[in-house]
């Protein structure tokens, strides 16, 4: 009898407890019920990634010609604004970082998604150029560094062990906006930019609403463990993966910024960054120097968009298949290693065949940037304050997109050529290369664990009064 009791007891608190779970786990669990939810999570961060398509570089290069015809401005002068644009959010990142562990992910898209749209809907009705300028600096700012951003940091919290995977996930939506941007130039050349733009303001609505409804910021705060463990202190193998993990231990934003590991990394992001950048924005002119066809920059770019996706699925595979911080770091050497590659491929390039192989392992490495830039950090100093330290990773490749094509300008205006700097660019890239075998996994002070293993004294998220230590 007593039994009895007990059960329908628990039976009564199961289903208060599923009464009081977010509408979107309710969905999900009636449709997949004994699923983990964070396959919907992933799922709702691809469309709210793929939403911030408008602001990014390679969408707001399309407005060039447009901002030059309609308000009689120099390309000089859109240059200015495009480098302020990545410049000003490379430090606007700073502050994002910060709201995000904060106030979580959720409602960071909440609080930048009606402001994203508004810039939007400014470009497109704008007659003034100061207006249009503040609202294309916006688009940059409010959607992939914001929008885009809490998504990459929802991932992180949600996925220890198949976190390389899960952002790899992400990447799905980079190689949709690839070949978005073409269908939106045709859009733009057939029935006005400014026409267009409007149009994207709905199609961003139409992504990003239905997936904040599933949208959750962390597992902990629903009542769930990462990588679908069923009880904290569980072996990950009991977890939706395999093999066994390292627990984690979570750093400070502050003790983060204090290991030469964290700046080594800065360092790669913003060699990596700077090399792509200066190549991409001076690509056509690179091309006409070496007496090659005009359709070269459209074979590159195209070999570009196709290992984008494998690089991401690539370093994602390398990264989930060890569960060792050291031999993370280790495995992310492949990535300034392609990167050199394509360098070097630059230097000799002559011909279409080594303008795809050009582009092949610059998607490859593009692709796996992207992964490590969205997974490394978190996985080295915890989750607790990842948003913080993510974006100032995410600020330093901001950078180097930025400064690149100042340092390849310059290069070529002094010797007449770009391969110096390719030179240069190439040679950085395989010391770090190198540098990748002989650091060690950071260790938190007083943590009594082994290198590259932080510890095990902490919880999967640190207390949220814990991050005025940040």
């Amino acid at each position: 009898m007593v039994v009895n009791q007990e059960q329908k007891r628990e039976k009564t608190h199961d289903n208060q407890q599923q009464r009081a779970a977010p509408l979107g786990i309710r969905i999900f669990e009636s449709l997949f019920p004994g699923r983990w939810y964070g396959h919907a999570v992933l799922a709702s961060c691809i469309p709210i990634f793929l939403s911030a398509n408008p602001g990014q570089s390679f969408f707001l290069g399309l407005y060039t010609e447009y901002l030059v015809q309609d308000f009689g401005v120099s390309r000089e002068t859109v240059s200015a604004l495009f480098f302020f644009s990545l410049a000003g959010s490379s430090v606007y990142l700073q502050l994002i970082g910060r709201v995000v562990d904060r106030i979580g992910t959720r409602a960071t898209v909440k609080l930048g998604l009606l402001p994203f749209c508004m810039s939007l809907l400014v470009m497109s009705q704008s007659r003034n150029f100061y207006l249009t300028c503040l609202s294309y600096v916006g688009m940059r700012m409010l959607g992939p560094e914001t929008v885009a951003f809490s998504a990459m940091v929802t991932v992180n919290r949600w996925f220890r062990k198949l976190r390389g995977r899960a952002a790899a996930g992400l990447q799905i939506a980079l190689a949709l906006q690839l070949q978005l941007a073409a269908v939106v130039n045709v859009l733009m050349q057939q029935y006005g930019w400014r026409e267009v733009t409007m149009l994207c303001t709905l199609v961003v609505l139409l992504l990003d609403l239905p997936a904040l409804l599933f949208l959750q910021n962390s597992p902990e705060e629903v009542g769930l463990l990462p990588d679908g463990l069923k009880h904290e202190g569980d072996s990950l193998e009991e977890a939706e993966g395999g093999k066994e993990e390292e627990r984690e231990i979570n750093f400070t934003f502050w003790e983060a910024i204090r290991t030469y590991q964290c700046w080594f990394i800065i360092a790669v992001a913003f060699t990596l960054g700077s090399g792509w950048g200066g190549m991409n924005v001076h690509l056509q002119a690179f091309c006409a120097e070496r007496g090659m066809l005009p359709s070269s920059t459209s074979l590159i770019y195209s070999a570009v968009g196709l290992f984008v996706p494998a690089g991401a699925v690539i370093t994602g595979g390398l990264l989930d298949g060890v569960s060792n911080n050291n031999d993370k770091l280790r495995r992310c050497s492949v990535l300034p290693f392609a990167a050199a590659v394509a360098q070097i491929i630059a230097i000799f390039m002559s011909n279409s065949a080594m303008a795809f192989s050009f582009g092949v392992f610059t998607g490859l490495f593009v692709g796996g940037n992207q992964v490590m830039g969205i997974t490394i950090f978190a996985s080295l100093y915890g989750r607790a304050h990842v948003g913080s330290m993510q974006a100032l990773l995410a600020a330093a490749g901001l950078l180097g997109v930025a400064i690149g094509p100042v340092f390849f300008a310059i290069t070529h205006s002094v010797w007449k050529s770009f391969n110096p700097i390719l030179i240069a660019t190439a040679s950085t890239q395989l010391f770090l290369c190198a540098m990748f075998f002989f650091i060690a996994a950071p260790r938190k002070e007083g943590g009594g664990c082994d290198e590259g293993n932080p510890g095990d004294n902490a919880h999967p998220l640190a207390e949220k009064d814990e991050l005025d230590g940040v």
